[in-house]
């Protein structure tokens, strides 16, 4: 969903949408005021859009999101087939196209013409998705901002997000994501940026990508779209910044722990099993320092890039200091939840649960220990990792997944629990006193770990790659305890 509170709706007419897509006019006085594409997600009044992908067909879906209040749809089948197909006998108002996936992007480039919002793009092989909506809600704080909390990074994500943005937006961050060679710089073409900005450079769809250095290259190419006022923001800790900034013809402002860093992080302190207190400076300032929710390092780097985005795009920046602390974080992305053990708990009755189940790649599990220990020096309890297989890795897999134990030896954390093969080698590189347990997937981990035992005041990071389905891991051990406590009141 967008965050555009009180701002006017976009409202989609035959005419409207007839021009923004090319397509034809079914006919009807219908007047749409937002955008699905799930009809599970449709709402009275959407304009429903239905895709046709390898698994299923939204065609074959209008009948429910008509049940829940669509009062159009965007289609590319023929009308009077699809209702003979489907048995269907009512009106079908919206409009027809030929590929409604295009369509989609045809309507985003049209919106973008007519939209005077401020635009910056954001990319990156870590931390894209958190930062995006950590600096989306620092601007809707301040003004009428277009950006979506999920990873709408496709370009049917990205069509979606700007398909729904009020017309009085001023300001609007979109993420761009890619898994093939090519796709950034067409993206950030037709969006029409005004800034840029790449979190991290790192290794990540290494089945389409031979080296690091390409895909630090297909990042980079971002800066194809950006207006010639344009400006790009680099984390300066990332390999290959210097490179990036020399071919850059974009002013380059950039943020991390290097001391010539515009914004420099100085130093960062757990202080609660669900807070952080980051201490910066922006260069030839004072240091400042705020109280952020979430992991330590990851997180303390968004808020970074995101404060120093949000400078440069003309925003108050007292104001955004004053947004941090009520900023929750995306789902699975270092969200922390906290499992109580027993009815009436105190707070060492509580496991801690640093939920990083939607994704890992080398770089985020190596920040994600250095969170992890500092978590267990300040707040006591065991610190555990739960890490599942880092996938698309090409080649390398295995030496990447190797690679980790000594990282996870210099943490000096208390135990991991792997899963997936490929963290086989893992295991056998590590302490057999180290490993708590191991399994192929996800939901016998979890029978394990709570048969080995799960203990108050546990500190668990459980990180993977989504296909892992780590958030079983993490359901199983809340149910667990939940049916506990029931218990525990029955007797």
């Amino acid at each position: 969903m967008n965050n555009m509170h009180g701002a006017r709706p976009r409202f989609w007419t035959p005419e409207i949408l007839s021009e923004a897509t090319k397509g034809v006019s079914l006919g009807g006085g219908w007047l749409s005021t937002g955008v699905a594409i799930d009809s599970r997600e449709v709402k009275p009044g959407d304009l429903f859009i239905a895709l046709k992908g390898e698994k299923s067909d939204g065609h074959d879906f209008i009948y429910e999101a008509l049940k829940r209040g669509a009062s159009a749809f965007l289609i590319q089948e023929d009308p009077d087939s699809l209702l003979e197909r489907k048995g269907w006998d009512f009106p079908l108002g919206g409009v027809q196209v030929e590929d409604t996936k295009k369509a989609m992007w045809q309507a985003a480039k049209w919106i973008r013409k007519r939209l005077p919002a401020k635009i910056i793009g954001v990319t990156g092989s870590v931390g894209k998705t958190s930062t995006k909506a950590l600096l989306g809600h620092l601007l809707s704080a301040q003004a009428i901002t277009f950006f979506d909390e999920k990873s709408l990074n496709t370009k049917i994500g990205i069509a979606l997000t700007l398909m729904r943005a009020s017309p009085e937006c001023q300001f609007g961050v979109v993420e761009l994501g890619m898994n093939q060679p090519g796709e950034i710089a067409p993206m950030a073409k037709d969006l029409g940026l005004d800034y840029g900005m790449i979190t991290m450079i790192a290794p990540a769809h290494k089945a389409a990508f031979a080296h690091v250095a390409q895909i630090a290259q297909e990042k980079f190419s971002i800066t194809e779209g950006l207006s010639p006022q344009g400006s790009l923001i680099l984390n300066s800790d990332m390999p290959f910044f210097d490179l990036l900034k020399g071919q850059s013809q974009h002013p380059i402002f950039s943020y991390g722990k290097d001391a010539h860093a515009d914004l420099r992080l100085i130093d960062w302190a757990v202080v609660s099993r669900d807070s952080s207190i980051v201490r910066a400076c922006f260069k030839g300032e004072n240091p400042f320092e705020f109280t952020m929710r979430g992991m330590g390092y990851p997180r303390a780097m968004c808020v970074l890039g995101g404060l120093l985005a949000l400078k440069i795009m003309g925003g108050d920046l007292a104001l955004a200091l004053e947004s941090i602390e009520s900023f929750q974080g995306v789902a699975c992305r270092g969200i922390v939840r906290r499992c109580p053990t027993k009815e009436n708990p105190k707070d060492q009755d509580y496991v801690t649960i640093i939920d990083e189940s939607y994704n890992a790649s080398p770089v985020s599990v190596e920040q994600g220990l250095i969170s992890l220990a500092a978590y267990q020096n300040k707040v006591g309890g065991r610190s555990i990792a739960v890490l599942g297989d880092m996938l698309e890795l090409g080649d390398q897999a295995i030496a990447f997944h190797a690679g980790i134990a000594s990282h996870i030896l210099d943490s000096r954390i208390q135990g991991v629990y792997l899963c997936g093969p490929l963290m086989a080698p893992l295991r056998d590189k590590l302490p057999s006193a180290l490993v708590l347990g191991y399994a192929e997937n996800s939901s016998e981990l979890a029978e394990i770990m709570l048969r080995v035992g799960v203990l108050p005041g546990d500190i668990l990071m459980v990180k993977g790659s989504l296909g892992m389905k780590m958030i079983r891991i993490i359901d199983d051990i809340m149910n667990h305890f939940e049916q506990h406590i029931g218990e525990q009141k029955e007797g």
